[in-house]
């Protein structure tokens, strides 16, 4: 291997500075100084490395330091070391330099000449490439250098502080970070009375994004009440009734991990009383973990209508009678019908004539989308709605 025949020849170098020192008095005439400083500052989002350079400061030729073994310590469950950096440093035009990580705590970073002094004024003594792989919340996280191995005990280089340097993250700001909450319907229609709805709510992100807790104030009117509530079997939530039109969603890993995206939560509903209803369901002002990797939120809102709805056939009872086409709807009305309106199953009004005085009129429905709308019939006995499918 490289690294071994690198280190053996270190140590056929340290036997060759022995007898040089013994002969010469070669030796560093002054204590040095070690520092360690950022290069790059971590974006937790985004570009995950780190450059830290350590730094002695100046060096002169007459210091007669020869070479280096510096013993480096830092987290590894938080940051991979991938590379020694050499150009731009004193180390850039060494003889051997290198680095050997043969235990799981520390790093091993030398270099060195056998005759010609390490020097440089202002450069860095070396450089290290690592890459992060904590979240944003670990920013306590050191790298230090812990020891003075013996091979510097040998070279006669004297080191005086020992410098450490805490991890610094950031994080940027990127428009397309965004935690989207999306209802899975538009709308849903209730029919004759119906209380009891569901409906599924995504909450959709960054794979990496750092979220571990979400909360979710969904608004709606006194006539709603959320009543059940269906989430992953590793996730759990948690239902906070703040009012009786604000019901907040707390939602989170069991083991306190990160969440995955995307998140699906099933709601049930209870809509409260009897006879028509129309209101929305909205989620709104999402919350989330301080340093999570979001920068915008994207929120839903649900349409819910409850009407009475009548067969077509019942001319009767609907005191109206259609034929429709993909193009027309031809309507019929029985003497007494008021008015006619038409609305999509959110309650947005389409279409509407008044009907007194007549009793046929036709509706050009053919730039109207497929699906299901609602005509109801005014009459002085109440109104009457008939589902119309396109």
């Amino acid at each position: 291997m490289l690294l071994s025949a690198a280190k053996r020849f270190l140590i056929v170098v340290a036997v060759i500075l022995h007898g040089i020192i013994a002969t010469q008095s070669v030796y560093s005439q002054r204590t040095v100084d070690l520092s360690i400083k950022s290069q790059t500052t971590i974006d937790a989002c985004g570009d995950r490395s780190l450059v830290i350079t350590i730094e002695p400061g100046e060096l002169y030729a007459a210091d007669s330091v020869l070479l280096y073994d510096l013993a480096l310590k830092y987290d590894r469950n938080l940051l991979r070391f991938e590379q020694v950096l050499t150009v731009g440093t004193m180390s850039e035009n060494l003889e051997q330099k290198g680095f050997n990580s043969k235990d799981t705590t520390q790093l091993r970073v030398f270099g060195f000449n056998v005759l010609r002094p390490i020097f440089g004024n202002g450069k860095p003594l070396v450089g290290l490439l690592f890459t992060f792989r904590g979240s944003c919340t670990d920013t306590t996280s050191k790298i230090e250098i812990v020891s003075e191995p013996d091979i510097n005990a040998e070279a006669k280089i004297r080191y005086g502080k020992l410098g450490s340097f805490t991890i610094p993250v950031t994080i940027l700001q990127k428009p397309e970070r965004t935690l989207e909450v999306r209802f899975s319907k538009d709308s849903i229609l209730l029919v004759d009375n119906q209380s009891i709805f569901e409906t599924t709510m995504r909450m959709s992100f960054l794979m990496n994004a750092g979220l571990t807790d979400i909360a979710i104030p969904l608004k709606h009117d006194v006539t709603m009440e959320l009543v059940g509530m269906t989430t992953s079997v590793s996730d759990t939530a948690e239902i906070i009734k703040e009012d009786s039109t604000t019901t907040r969603i707390v939602y989170k890993r069991k083991n306190g991990s990160s969440l995955q995206p995307p998140v699906d939560i099933q709601l049930r509903f209870a809509a409260k009383g009897t006879g028509e209803l129309k209101t929305n369901l909205r989620a709104d002002s999402v919350s989330y973990t301080k340093c999570a990797c979001v920068t915008r939120t994207s929120v839903d809102t649900l349409h819910i209508l409850r009407t009475i709805i009548i067969s077509v056939g019942d001319e009767q009872e609907s005191h109206v009678s259609l034929h429709t086409t993909d193009e027309f709807i031809d309507l019929h009305s029985e003497t007494g019908t008021n008015a006619v309106k038409i609305y999509s199953l959110i309650g947005e009004l389409l279409w509407s004539t008044t009907m007194v005085g007549q009793t046929h009129t036709q509706i050009d429905w053919s730039a109207w989308s497929k699906g299901v709308y609602i005509l109801r019939t005014m009459t002085s006995g109440g109104n009457k709605d008939i589902m119309l499918y396109k």
